[in-house]
């Protein structure tokens, strides 16, 4: 204005006033979020003129507002750190001078940072996803790109925790893998195979046979096989995804026959998968050749034979009952096993008893009836000596007449001799199959179970009887002790307990107020399965309470701090059992944890504080929050002449010469 007066002052006078040439409609810029952006407004006129510019909007920065001139560029920024993808600041400039005043609106939209993909630009988890099932190789490369945190994790400190804390893995794949699986992004890829038990008999020489194992879902699996049997020549060891036509691999395998021993030989194949296994087991019959059968008494053992046919024929109606194999399989794998042992030259009657009972079941009427009339007197001579090979022949003929009023006379007959002395396991299975009140009520039969279990009952049979229970009504489960452990146990061992039932154990588990070692073991093999939380958070509550903190538990306290569970003492034992390794990098949310010193003289302080002296460029947002209690701390140690390997390394850093 000023400079105007000057000029009439001097008889200058413009009778022409310049026209601002309006730039666009509309000012439009795209800044990236979460930064500054410095960008520019073009202003042309038609002549020489001055004046200044203004922005409506705080987050919009005129960064030299004057000018001069028939042609400017005056300079903005725009503040970017609150916006979110697509969101816009929409105001106005405001042009006040000597040429008039004009507005010009703005809209500036902030975009997210995007990777170059083969799927196009992506800036998401669901993009990184599809980007993994289309390729791994092209995800590896973005997962271990320094610009993931920033792009695909959007700077969330749960995530960066997470992906941090699996980075570090040699397999890449399996780190993706398990990445995505914890952000819900996929399912764990499964594996399922035929587990049916296999039976061979061989005379002369080996055979080949090869196992199906079938994939289903799509993403990076690693499976362990094993067999720890010599007589099975098989690819050991590691398998993974590339090693699969499609969704199938065959596992092909050789039995040796040079290293079979003479009758049967009990092996199994076992492969598994973090928390998934299957395992199929194996009998192979060695037959002696025909020259060497009468030098066959000659070290061979019969007992053994029986032996371990009964431990055979007890793992197939195990398979059975657990739903491993079905009827017909089970009818076919008994009923060769039981041709073995009768044929014997000393064959117990058990097995003749075992074998009607087989063809009644298989519909082999005619077969069943014959043996029971050949060893009826045999079994009837004696009873008071055999009880339960008596009770077991009663059982078997109820099967044969289907009679109803004839089973509940058998049924008082072994209720009977079980109330008076011969409560065997064995009979007690009889009475749950023919004594009816005991197999309609649940709680009974659990009773039962468990009251033969305490006078020394072992019988796996009688497990898998209560674990089915408990498997079907997991609210019955309401203690855990000797008992209720074992039969756990026997499931977890089986892989087939149910995951109500394993929710159910953790609670039970969880709400005692101490759990001793088994119980802590049990809570581990439940959580290897299951993964869930809430297991997670019975098992670290019972381990913090006994004081668990070596470096094998440090696997389930990493897994409840980056799951985000609120435990306390949580982070005072993730540290206590974490391998005192200062190159390895700890979770944000443990950082700031600590930030607070409470003045408790941990152990493991002195690895804390190298940790975050070592990592301090990683550190960089809670570093300096520490120095200065990092300080004190090592002033403290010194006076105090306290040394180990850790204070070594933070006095090399603080104290001068």
């Amino acid at each position: 204005m000023k400079e105007y007066i000057n000029r009439l002052s001097l008889g200058k006078f413009r009778y022409d006033i310049p026209d601002i040439i309006k730039p666009d409609d509309v000012v439009r810029a795209d800044v990236l979020c979460g930064t500054y952006s410095e960008e520019q407004l073009h202003i042309q006129a038609s002549d020489v003129i001055k004046g200044v510019v203004y922005s409506s909007d705080s987050r919009v920065v005129i960064k030299n507002g004057a000018f001069i001139g028939r042609e400017c560029n005056i300079t903005y920024i725009a503040d970017a750190r609150e916006l979110q993808d697509k969101e816009s600041i929409e105001g106005r400039f405001t042009i006040v001078s000597d040429a008039g005043e004009k507005d010009i609106a703005y809209i500036i939209t902030g975009y997210s940072m995007k990777a170059q993909t083969s799927l196009g630009m992506g800036d998401d988890l669901f993009h990184f996803t599809n980007i993994v099932q289309k390729s791994r190789e092209e995800a590896a490369v973005l997962y271990r790109s320094e610009s993931f945190k920033s792009i695909f994790l959007k700077n969330d400190e749960n995530l960066i925790n997470l992906y941090e804390s699996l980075y570090d893995s040699e397999n890449v794949y399996e780190s993706m893998e398990e990445f995505l699986i914890a952000i819900k992004k996929k399912s764990p890829l499964t594996f399922k195979m035929d587990t049916q038990t296999r039976t061979y008999s061989l005379s002369q020489e080996g055979e080949k046979d090869s196992l199906i194992i079938e994939k289903s879902g799509w993403g990076y699996i690693e499976l362990e096989v094993e067999c720890d049997a010599d007589y099975i020549k098989m690819k050991r060891g590691t398998l993974n995804s590339d090693d699969f036509v499609g969704d199938i691999y065959e596992l092909e395998y050789l039995i040796d026959y040079s290293r079979l021993h003479n009758g049967n030989n009990y092996t199994s194949i076992c492969v598994r998968s973090y928390g998934h296994e299957e395992q199929i087991d194996l009998i192979i019959y060695k037959e002696n050749k025909e020259t060497d059968i009468d030098e066959k008494n000659d070290g061979f053992d019969i007992r053994m034979e029986q032996r371990s046919a009964r431990i055979a024929l007890t793992q197939a109606y195990m398979a059975f009952r657990m739903k491993r194999i079905d009827r017909e399989q089970w009818i076919s794998d008994t009923g060769k096993m039981l041709t073995r042992v009768r044929g014997l030259k000393e064959s117990d009657i058990v097995f003749d008893v075992f074998q009607a009972g087989l063809d009644f079941i298989a519909g082999n009427v005619f077969d069943g009836k014959q043996i029971l009339e050949n060893i009826k007197d045999k079994i009837l001579t004696d009873v008071s000596s055999h009880v339960e090979l008596y009770c077991l022949y009663l059982y078997v003929s109820t099967l044969e007449r289907k009679d109803a009023l004839y089973t509940s006379d058998v049924s008082q007959i072994v209720s009977r001799y079980y109330d008076n002395g011969y409560d065997t396991w064995v009979l007690l299975w009889i009475l749950f199959y023919i004594d009816g009140q005991i197999e309609h009520n649940k709680s009974i039969k659990l009773i039962r179970i468990k009251d033969s279990f305490n006078n020394g009952c072992t019988s796996p049979v009688m497990y898998i009887e209560a674990l089915n229970i408990y498997n079907e009504q997991p609210d019955l489960l309401r203690v855990m002790n000797r008992f209720e452990i074992q039969v756990i146990s026997e499931g977890i061992k089986y892989g087939v307990i149910s995951e109500r039932l394993a929710r159910q154990a953790a609670e039970v588990i969880g709400n005692e107020k101490t759990a001793g070692m088994s119980d802590i073991e049990l809570l581990k093999r439940l959580y290897e399965s299951y993964e869930e939380d809430n297991i997670l958070e019975a098992l670290i509550v019972h381990m913090i309470r006994t004081g668990i903190a070596d470096e094998e538990s440090f696997t389930y306290y990493e897994k409840a701090v980056l799951r985000g569970i609120r435990i306390t003492r949580l982070y005072e034992f993730y540290m206590a059992s974490i391998k005192k390794d200062i190159k390895l990098r700890l979770p944000k949310i443990v950082l700031m944890y600590f930030t607070y010193d409470s003045g408790v003289n941990y152990p493991w302080k002195s690895y804390l504080y190298a940790n975050i002296v070592y990592n301090n460029e990683l550190y960089k947002e809670v570093y300096d929050s520490y120095k200065h209690i990092i300080e004190l701390y090592v002033y403290e140690q010194l006076k105090q002449e306290n040394i180990d390997s850790n204070l070594v390394y933070l006095y090399k850093k603080f104290i001068k010469p």
